[in-house]
């Protein structure tokens, strides 16, 4: 996949990363790849209502998982309380920078972005991997903003 490897290593580097495409652009399968090859050297907690991700890791007891609504507003900080390297929590919250300054961890944001709204997380993130499809219909990432 194109990047993929860029995506690892800059992830492994950066505190807040934003994980972003249109509606089916493969952000779940992404999240999948990371959590996976993250999976053989970290903890991760991924709150999200897709129940396959964890079941996707190549080391499936490094990944404890969280149902998470798509459509629930706020996470509650309680529920981040872990000792996981990396949290995962799919479709960006409304307390997204409430949990930013709450928890001092690896923090990935996964959301659909329309348009210009990317714009408006630039400055709130050390790392945007933005999705698309390929001409096969394959998910890739398609850029990667520091």
């Amino acid at each position: 996949m194109k990047n993929f490897k860029n995506a690892v290593q800059q992830l492994r580097d950066s505190k807040r990363v934003l994980i972003c495409g249109k509606d089916s652009s493969g952000k779940t399968q992404i999240v999948k790849e990371l959590v996976s090859e993250l999976s053989m050297e970290s903890t991760i907690l991924v709150l999200s209502n897709h129940k396959e991700i964890k079941m996707s890791a190549l080391r499936p007891h490094m990944v404890d998982s969280l149902y998470k609504p798509k459509d629930y507003a706020n996470v509650e900080l309680k529920y981040l309380d872990t000792d996981a390297e990396y949290i995962f929590i799919d479709e960006v919250c409304d307390n997204m920078e409430e949990i930013m300054n709450n928890i001092d961890k690896r923090l990935v944001f996964v959301k659909t972005v329309h348009g210009e709204e990317l714009t408006d997380y630039l400055d709130k993130f050390d790392l945007i991997i933005e999705t698309t499809k390929d001409k096969n219909g394959m998910p890739t990432i398609s850029s990667i903003l520091y």
